[in-house]
């Protein structure tokens, strides 16, 4: 089996003080004044939310959902914090460093293996969408093609963590190819200026190089490697004590998600305001590159509910993780997700089959 080698992580102080907090948001209580007609606020509470990665139009949904009120109507104060890949937040949860965050499905796979103690409570985006992007001039196709060529792949990432897989899928071995850690706050605009010949990416961040470097995209499920997409996440311990939590933290995301797709124009907007610092131009083209994510042809043909954990995705997923990533057999699919809040709390009722019809 396996194990890889992951260093700690410090998160900042506000991260740690913020992670789960009552916020005391009822109505006074000074002599009786307030009519007894007038409803109290819901009581809010404050829950700090780790990404994935870094700041990116995909995650627009969170702040397009906090502007139109639908967190703080489930009782949520909900903040964002952003991560540094899947491997560090996964660390994170893992720990009790953050309360609810989205990881890719094969961390979450490899952490559980490990002793890890998450579960996915409801997809997020589960299209990953990686890919190698090679500079187009090199006329790079297929995985195969890409033996000794330099690849930048930011450490601590996802494509850190399973690049060794698609590789194999593809039929090259990692020594076929020249690794470069180059920071994923940098990685794009090293290989926009010329740095590499190919960079492990997601679709969703293409818009970053795209314009200055055009490149060939070669998804990893072109070569048969489909680990499930990222999830909403938590500790399972955190999942049995606060289910009203996490069943309306889930409501209001759906929701979120739902309102993004029909609105997209407002969502990108809604992020960018929250986002000062990434240029309004790259927000509207990370959301156009991310708005096909929240639903999978599989889950579109099958209608179900933005969210809802196919279970034969889970299950041939980790087939694929243990065929080419050295995943441990003994890990059961149905030990990593649960689609309770699904069938039992309705936490998602906008169907696939209605965004993508």
């Amino acid at each position: 089996m396996r194990l890889i080698n992951r260093k700690p992580v410090i998160f900042s102080v506000a991260l740690l003080a913020s992670a789960v907090m009552l916020a005391a948001c009822s109505s006074s209580s000074n002599s009786g004044s307030t009519s007894s007609t007038a409803a109290a606020p819901k009581t809010q509470t404050s829950v700090t939310y780790l990404t994935d990665y870094l700041a990116n139009g995909v995650y627009a949904p969170l702040f397009y959902g906090k502007k139109l009120g639908y967190f703080s109507k489930e009782g949520i104060n909900l903040s964002v914090e952003y991560g540094s890949g899947s491997v560090t937040t996964a660390e994170a949860l893992s720990s009790g460093k953050a309360t609810m965050g989205d990881i890719y499905g094969g961390t979450l796979a490899e952490t559980d293996e490990q002793g890890g103690q998450l579960e996915s409570v409801g997809f997020f985006r589960p299209d990953g969408g990686f890919a190698f992007f090679c500079a187009q001039n090199l006329h790079v196709h297929t995985i195969a093609q890409m033996k000794g060529m330099s690849v930048i792949i930011p450490p601590g990432t996802v494509q850190a963590e399973l690049y060794p897989g698609a590789l194999k899928a593809g039929g090259l071995s990692v020594s076929s190819i020249k690794v470069l850690a180059v920071s994923g706050a940098i990685a794009g605009a090293d290989y926009a200026g010329g740095t590499g010949d190919c960079i492990a990416e997601t679709t969703n961040d293409a818009p970053v190089f795209a314009s200055r470097r055009p490149s060939t995209t070669i998804l990893w499920t072109s070569a048969g490697f489909d680990a499930p997409g990222f999830a909403f996440v938590a500790t399972k311990s955190f999942i049995a004590s606060h289910s009203s939590l996490v069943k309306d933290f889930l409501t209001a995301a759906y929701a979120s998600i739902a309102a993004s797709l029909a609105h997209p124009g407002a969502a990108a907007a809604a992020f960018a305001a929250a986002n000062p610092n990434i240029p309004v131009a790259s927000v509207d083209a990370q959301w156009k590159d991310s708005e096909s994510v929240f639903c999978t042809a599989e889950m579109t043909k099958a209608n179900v509910d933005i969210g809802y954990q196919i279970p034969s995705v889970w299950s041939s997923g980790l087939q694929i993780l243990q065929k080419y990533q050295g995943l441990s057999s003994s890990l059961s699919p149905t030990s990593l997700y649960t689609n309770g809040f699904f069938t039992k709390d309705h936490v998602s009722t906008t169907t696939c089959g209605s965004v993508h019809s």
